[in-house]
């Protein structure tokens, strides 16, 4: 009975140390801390129990390293197999995230690695639909090319060409528009 406590014991501060290193680690990722080669080694050798651990935000690795710009990190992730269409809390998955960061390099990497490209956010938004509302053109033309439905709405009733059109972008509004998009 006793030995079973301590198993138990043992059990649950490994978890908590596990969790501990884990919420550092994710953080340490953020910051770009390891954006050389010996920072990927040591990310792939702490990512071997869990590569896709979340952090309070239900944010992983992949994500963090997506949303701040850590292109080196996101093509290790993505070889040693890190999740490409897992979400936050606010439903955006990595590819949202590079199309609202303007990163093409990544997008085109989540794209090939096969992020579903009309993957949509808890507001219903998609990467195209961000990419068209900031003027993003690179991005749009990438996700466009890459077979993107131009016609989805959001939980408003919004589409791309309506965001894009919204905030003046003529360029994105003629891209859109020849890709069969809709008001």
């Amino acid at each position: 009975m006793h030995e079973n406590k301590i198993t138990e014991t043992k059990s649950q501060y490994n978890s908590y140390s596990y969790n501990i290193v884990r919420r550092t680690f994710l953080y340490k990722i953020k910051q770009g801390e390891y954006d050389n080669f010996e920072g990927i080694s040591e990310i792939k050798s702490l990512l071997e129990k869990d590569i896709n651990a979340k952090d309070n935000y239900n944010s992983t690795a992949l994500m963090l390293a997506v949303e701040n710009g850590h292109t080196e990190i996101v093509k290790e992730l993505i070889a040693i197999g890190a999740g490409i269409n897992i979400k936050d809390n606010f439903g955006y998955a990595p590819l949202i995230w590079a199309s609202y960061n303007n990163n093409a390099e990544v997008v085109k990497m989540l794209i090939m690695a096969g992020a579903n490209i009309d993957i949509k956010s808890n507001a219903g938004t998609t990467a195209l639909m961000l990419a068209s509302k900031y003027g993003y053109i690179e991005i749009v033309e990438i996700l466009i090319d890459a077979g993107a439905n131009v016609n989805i709405r959001d939980n408003d009733g919004r589409t791309a060409l309506m965001e894009a059109s919204g905030r003046k972008h003529t360029e994105i509004v003629r891209l859109l528009e020849a890709a069969g998009g809709k008001r």
